[in-house]
């Protein structure tokens, strides 16, 4: 009887030891959002089939604020960006007068927030269908919608990115911000935009921490939405980091043509 008891009492021991063991509740939005800085193989798992278009929305508006509540701060690198940027139109094209390069600056500067608020869409956008696209090269199995679930998340860096470029702009001397790129963490920050070649400035402005970080999130997002290994997806984030780099180096052969 004692060894039929013993007996019975390992198989429940054993049993429930094989028991299941429940799954990992499934992560919020909001914990999304915040786990991409920490834990982006594990967003980029449970988000690949939800959907992108909220998230997107959230970083748009997060962008769009920090970009106005940062705005007194980084005004000089602004009018310092803008100013050279006029001159290279003045260049272009002579027959403007003084009156209508400072109308387009004056509109310039009362849509800006609103320009940089569209980008953050057309940007995701864009790195979505690239990493979807460029990923087919490496046998990706990626869905468009996880590449658009990825692409978005990405970009999240981006935001602190901003918040470094506030607080460097309140920290440094006002003389020292002569163009967007002195507010950069990154090579940028130790070059100086009146003297450097702006098309080396376009190169050295895709080595800052924000577009390198966002590059290796897409080559994680690749890797586990795609099912593609570590390597082909870096490849093809780097391929995406190439793409990205010609919009600003074309304008600064331009300019430099100009």
């Amino acid at each position: 009887m004692s060894e039929s008891r013993s007996t019975s009492g390992l198989a429940g021991d054993g049993s429930s030891a094989s028991a299941p063991v429940p799954p990992p509740e499934s992560m919020s939005l909001p914990e999304a959002c915040f786990s991409i800085f920490f834990a982006p193989s594990r967003v980029f798992a449970e988000r690949q089939d939800k959907n992108w278009v909220l998230p997107l929305i959230i970083l748009t508006v997060l962008v769009a604020l920090l970009f106005y509540g940062a705005k007194p701060y980084v005004q000089p690198a602004i009018d310092a960006e803008v100013g050279r940027q006029m001159a290279a139109t003045l260049r272009s094209n002579p027959q403007l007068t003084a009156a209508q390069v400072e109308g387009i600056r004056a509109m310039q500067d009362k849509f800006q927030g609103v320009i940089i608020a569209l980008s953050v869409p057309v940007i995701v956008v864009s790195m979505a269908v690239l990493l979807w696209l460029v990923g087919r090269f490496v046998e990706s199995k990626q869905t468009i919608r996880a590449a658009f679930v990825v692409a978005t998340f990405a970009y999240f860096p981006k935001l602190l990115v901003q918040l470094a470029a506030a607080l460097i702009a309140i920290a440094r001397d006002p003389s020292h911000l002569k163009g967007l790129y002195s507010l950069t963490v990154g090579p940028g920050f130790f070059m100086d935009a009146d003297t450097s070649s702006q098309v080396v400035l376009a190169l050295v402005s895709r080595l800052d921490v924000s577009t390198l970080w966002v590059t290796v999130l897409l080559a994680i997002g690749l890797h586990v939405t795609g099912k593609v290994g570590k390597a082909q997806a870096y490849i093809v984030a780097v391929v995406i980091w190439i793409i990205g780099a010609l919009p600003g180096l074309f304008n600064a052969l331009r300019a430099t043509a100009g």
